[in-house]
């Protein structure tokens, strides 16, 4: 019988083991005796914005836009305001909006104005990714932020043709730095217009003609949606009025009665 010590394998034995120092980084496996293989697979936390602020805004009753563009040097930033009937709603939407613009800036907001062909446009409010990300994440570098970002869009489809300030609003962000503010108004009784929200400062903003929008946008998606819907509508078979229905049920169903009522009384025949 030999006394010889048995020879260790050298050979490492695999592991179901997962894992690594760093929870945060590459997926790695680890052998037995130490060793690991690096599949470089990054770890992926998903970011999901908030979705309340869109049911907000469709709460406030969004009725248009205003604009404000000061000319001048010392002017103030033009202003850019929602038109709402619900003052509450749009408060409680502007609360969100500053507390991401709290941990950011203002262009936490991101606000893309986007121009079709016929002469109307429409507003998309949407997060700002990197800025999303980065309330969600803070600075982490080893995650790969998967991004859930709601969406609201509001379609202007009447424009003032004597009012060129919607125009000018658009010549005023081509230059590089166009601080403009952002708020929200309401039309008194008096026909007043008074702000109803502490302004966002914006320090950017995206303009866009419909036709440079890519397929696979945000904007496009929700534009063409809209054009089915509003399709579907106009196929929609039309509500025919209650007092044609009434006669046409009438004149079927009570010939008799329907010729009595329209006799003029017998004392006024004599």
């Amino acid at each position: 019988m030999s006394t010889r010590p048995k020879k260790k394998n050298k050979k490492a034995k695999a592991s179901s083991a997962v894992g690594g120092p760093n929870a945060n980084g590459p997926l790695v496996w680890f052998g037995k005796d130490g060793s690991g293989v690096d599949y470089s697979l990054p770890a992926t936390a998903i970011a999901v914005g908030d979705f309340a602020f869109v049911q907000h805004l469709q709460a406030a009753e969004v009725q248009g836009f205003v604009y404000e563009l000061a000319v001048g040097e010392g002017a103030p930033p033009p202003f850019v305001g929602l038109i709402c009937g619900n003052p509450q709603a749009a408060r409680a939407a502007f609360d969100i909006f500053h507390s991401w613009s709290d941990v950011t800036d203002g262009d936490a907001l991101q606000l893309t104005w986007c121009f079709q062909a016929n002469g109307t446009y429409a507003v998309f409010f949407t997060p700002d990714e990197a800025r999303l990300a980065v309330r969600c994440l803070g600075f982490e570098r080893f995650l790969r932020p998967l991004l859930l970002m709601p969406a609201f869009c509001k379609q202007v489809d009447l424009v003032d043709p004597t009012s060129d300030a919607t125009h000018r609003f658009r010549e005023y962000c081509k230059s590089w730095h166009h601080p403009f503010l952002f708020g929200a108004v309401a039309i008194e009784p008096t026909r007043r217009v008074a702000s109803i929200v502490r302004p966002l400062i914006k320090y950017q903003a995206r303009i866009v003609d419909e036709a440079q929008l890519p397929e696979d946008s945000l904007e496009r998606r929700m534009l063409s949606r809209r054009a089915r819907q509003s399709k579907l509508g106009e196929l929609a078979p039309k509500a025919k009025p209650s007092g044609s229905c009434r006669d046409r049920i009438l004149e079927q169903h009570f010939p008799v009665t329907l010729e009595r009522i329209r006799r003029p009384p017998v004392s006024h025949a004599i």
